[in-house]
Order: C-alpha cells, then structure tokens, then sequence
C-alpha cells in the first residue's frame, strides 16, 4: 500500500468488518471483498456499485469519523508489528505436536508484547480522556439520544482495549468514570445535556434535546 500510493492512513478497529472501496468520490463499492488477492480475485464475493454522489458522501464521512476514533499508526510502527508478528508466525507454521514448550511460551509472549505495543502506541499519542471525549460526540452524534448504559455499552465494542473491568477506582470501573467525565467535558462547554439520575442518565446533544 505504500508503494503504491502517495499518501496512506492505517486505522485499526478490532471488530470493524465492513468492507468499502471509494474511488475519487466518484465510485464507491461496499462488498464482501477483502483487500486480498482471494477477495479481489479467487472467491466469489458480493457486492454493490455505487455512483449516487450524495450517497457517496455519506459513507465517506462515515467511514473517516469512524476511522477518527481507531488507532491511526504510521508506517514504522506497522514495520514493527510486522518484524514482531513474524516471531509468532515461526511457531504456527509449525505442526502443533513439534512445537516445544519454550515455543508456545515465545508465541504467549509475543502476543502480549504486540497486544502491549498497541495499547502504549495509542495512549501515547493520545490522552486515554481525549479518545473518550472524541468518541462520546461520534456516538451522539449517531444515536442522538442514548442512557448512559448504552453509551457504556457502545464504547466498550469501540474500545475494548481500554475498557478494562479489573481496574477499578473507588469500587467503580475505572473506564466508566472516564466515560462521565468525557461527558461532564461536553455539559461543561454546553454541548450536551443529561437528564435523570447519574448511574441512569440520557445524554443527548444540546439542539437534540430542544428538537424532542
């Protein structure tokens, strides 16, 4: 991909699934396709050609919002993910009756390194508080309305790295907390309303809530 093009974003969601090819804002294709040679080439897949300008732009603001709140890596951390990946990939080409304990230890371990390095990657680019700040109006902006059960809910299937459930603060898991405080981030700049108890509010942006 970097060969090939002059400018490339890599943003990585662990459950994203959809599969949207738009070329020049002209063309889009949302299929089944993997950006592979069996997708492109040797599997039947399925899937439709789109040429409706509006309906263009719409996916394309979809696609980059959502692709806003992955992580965005650059080629020399992918280089590094790709140099430690192959560690791993020496151990599973092997029957799994060859492998030796020192090798399923190695392949446990380079797991964890690589799960490690893209948590730090992201957290250190970006405050663990901006990314929720920023996925807290991605989401409202979508749903319009949501409790803050649902909004738990949704950031949790955003970032799962990050929502850990072992850590906790005051007897409360700590990503909650952060959550509210995304939120109390955007009542505070009058962004967003909240109605109802704290543990069982409904959030909503601020024009939202006037039009209900």
């Amino acid at each position: 991909m970097y060969d090939a093009f002059r400018k490339i974003t890599v943003s990585s969601f662990d459950k994203l699934h959809a599969k949207i090819y738009i070329v020049d804002e002209s063309l889009a294709v949302i299929t089944s396709a993997n950006l592979t040679y069996g997708g492109l080439k040797s599997n039947f897949e399925y899937g439709v050609l789109i040429d409706d300008a509006e309906s263009i732009k719409n996916i394309k603001r979809d696609v980059l919002d959502y692709a806003s709140l992955g992580h965005i890596f650059d080629k020399t951390f992918i280089l590094k993910i790709y140099e430690e990946s192959q560690k791993i990939e020496s151990v599973q080409e092997k029957p799994e009756k060859e492998r030796k304990d020192t090798e399923l230890k190695l392949l446990i371990e380079q797991q964890k390194k690589i799960d490690s390095l893209f948590v730090s990657r992201y957290e250190n680019k970006e405050t663990r508080h901006s990314i929720f700040v920023k996925t807290i109006m991605f989401l409202l902006q979508k749903h319009k309305h949501l409790t803050i059960l649902e909004l738990y809910a949704f950031v949790k299937d955003i970032h799962p790295e990050m929502c850990d459930d072992s850590v906790e603060y005051h007897n409360e898991k700590r990503w909650k907390i952060e959550v509210r405080q995304a939120l109390f981030f955007w009542r505070r700049k009058g962004t967003v309303l909240g109605n109802g108890p704290i543990h069982h509010q409904t959030w909503s942006l601020i024009d939202d809530y006037k039009a209900v």
